[in-house]
């Protein structure tokens, strides 16, 4: 299954590959360092799957994305198609480039000032 990794730490977007036999759970806390995940729906029939704790963790040194219209996300995300019929994961359609072209990396001193702005 197809997948697409945006890593905040690296400011790297790439394909990954998930295998269909496997626990697609247990791939997501391995490619998103985590141990429970989170679903922001996106548009079109896929999600971006998150680290739910994440916010527990920040430090000075915390790196954040955002993709299309999402609040700023902490650490890593994937983006998986969905058969919104059984509600099981897919390969995503959409185009590295076009999700690299939406993303956009913070600092935590600039997640700062986004929400400052907002508020």
């Amino acid at each position: 299954m197809r997948g697409i990794l945006i890593d905040a730490y690296n400011k790297d977007v790439r394909e990954v590959t998930l295998i269909e036999e496997a626990s697609t759970l247990e791939q997501m806390y391995e490619l998103l360092d985590c141990s429970s995940v989170e679903c922001v729906v996106l548009p079109g029939g896929n999600d971006l799957w998150v680290n739910e704790e994440g916010l527990f963790y920040l430090t000075r040194d915390s790196m954040f994305f955002t993709y299309g219209q999402s609040m700023p996300i902490h650490g890593k995300g994937l983006i998986l198609g969905l058969n919104r019929t059984t509600g099981e994961c897919k390969s995503t359609k959409l185009a590295l480039e076009d999700v690299t072209d939406g993303v956009d990396f913070y600092t935590l001193d600039e997640v700062q000032e986004l929400v400052k702005e907002e508020f």
